[in-house]
């Protein structure tokens, strides 16, 4: 049963977050104007983002940055979707979900340009949890791909650009099939246009091979293995079906 001080806890949560929601709906007693490269614009509050946020405590302080004396900051990163993604989450700790990747991943970049690492990491989970989904049969997920490598680094985002490669990796059939025309998949063409891609994926390749050659028994020799009674054949012999060189005196593991 559910205690009362756990209903109360829960009840409170509720009406603190739409207090924020509608505080951030209405912009009532804003201090500050955020500009979207594509023209819109957020009447948000200092407190709020400067307390969650490296980069806007920086633009908001007015002995060193002109946004802090106009109480205005032009920003570059992320269109007016994804900053209204971002400041709901500063605002109530959550966003409206989505299942594109696409949108994951430059919520991603936003939180990394703006410095607020708790929604950096709800974007990256996000992103794999999609991908876990299916969702990489998204037409956005090769354009979600594309942002990954263009726009991130490896020293600042592995897990990121793990997850989208392994992805890649584990689906490359799919996500390199040509189209019913015979024209290259999208991935394909982006092969050609991220060098860095072509090449982790030469490298996995490359990794792959070596693997399996240290892992094919010469042809005249003999390879230690652990077996337990389960390989044990009917004539007594230890034996596992398809290896080289067995003592085995029946017919049961012969190899011709």
């Amino acid at each position: 049963m559910v205690s009362n001080l756990s209903k109360a806890f829960t009840s409170s949560k509720k009406h603190h977050e739409a207090a924020m929601a509608r505080l951030l709906e209405t912009g009532e007693h804003s201090d500050l104007v955020l500009r979207c490269s594509d023209g819109k614009e957020f009447r948000v509050h200092k407190g709020i983002l400067c307390a969650q946020s490296q980069f806007f405590r920086k633009a908001c302080n007015p002995e060193h940055f002109k946004e802090g004396r106009e109480n205005l900051v032009e920003l570059t990163i992320g269109d007016s979707s994804i900053i209204s993604l971002l400041l709901s989450f500063l605002y109530t700790t959550n966003f409206e979900a989505t299942i594109c990747p696409l949108i994951d991943v430059n919520l991603y970049v936003a939180a990394d340009f703006y410095d607020i690492e708790p929604l950096r990491l709800m974007a990256a989970a996000c992103f794999e949890s999609h991908l876990e989904d299916g969702h990489w049969t998204s037409d956005f997920f090769p354009k979600a791909v594309e942002t990954i490598y263009n726009e991130t680094s490896t020293e600042t985002s592995p897990n990121l650009r793990n997850t989208a490669f392994t992805c890649i990796v584990e689906h490359a059939s799919e996500l390199m099939k040509p189209g019913t025309n015979g024209t290259p998949s999208a991935l394909a063409i982006m092969m050609d246009t991220i060098p860095e891609l072509s090449k982790d994926i030469a490298m996995h390749l490359l990794f792959e091979a070596e693997r399996l050659k240290s892992a094919t028994p010469p042809k005249n020799g003999t390879r230690e293995i652990e077996v337990d009674d389960s390989d044990r054949c009917a004539c007594g012999a230890y034996q596992v079906p398809g290896l080289y060189n067995t003592d085995c005196t029946c017919s049961t593991y012969h190899r011709s």
